[in-house]
């Protein structure tokens, strides 16, 4: 993620990363020495801040740079989430995601999606990214996904974030179905 976000500073004129990574909190992934090689392996060596956990890591570029001022970032490390709670009441931010939730790229299911995406549509926007949530895909070509709701919720999510270019197939329903009969094949 980090690689690609790196790949898109300068269409999107920018000159670093900021992520709401904090030291400690996922033990598998935000420990010093993951965050160390992803930050070497995605290029941006530097380019990385880290708002909440910067005080604990070396300055990076746009705090030595004085873009940033590092008096005003935090150190926050560990599991618990009481200080960022505590900071969104303070600055009243009231919708953010449920704590005990975690990331979706640490999802399989979604990371493998999001690599799909990537390789088969480099022109991607928001709402295709929201597509990667919802249903069951299927690549056939290169060009040609299937996207299948599972239930009538994701159906109604597809049907809400489909555009142009974009084929939605819907099922009849047999009147003997809609009616309760089935038939016995």
């Amino acid at each position: 993620m980090l690689r690609k976000a790196g790949e898109l500073m300068s269409s999107l004129g920018a000159s670093f990363v900021v992520t709401g990574e904090v030291l400690g909190q996922r033990p598998m992934s935000q420990h010093r020495k993951a965050i160390e090689i992803i930050e070497s392996e995605s290029g941006l060596d530097g380019l990385i801040l880290r708002p909440l956990s910067a005080g604990l890591f070396p300055p990076s570029l746009p705090e030595r740079e004085g873009i940033v001022d590092r008096k005003k970032l935090l150190s926050i490390s560990g599991r618990s989430r009481k200080t960022q709670i505590n900071l969104a009441e303070n600055l009243e931010i009231k919708d953010y995601p449920c704590p005990a939730g975690g990331c979706l790229l640490t999802d399989p299911v979604i990371a493998s999606r999001l690599r799909d995406l990537f390789t088969c549509m480099p022109d991607f926007d928001m709402p295709d990214i929201h597509l990667l949530k919802i249903g069951r895909h299927f690549r056939i070509h290169p060009a040609l996904k299937i996207i299948l709701g599972r239930n009538e919720a994701e159906n109604s999510r597809l049907i809400g974030l489909t555009k142009p270019g974009f084929t939605l197939f819907r099922r009849r329903t047999s009147a003997a179905h809609r009616f309760g009969h089935r038939n016995p094949r």
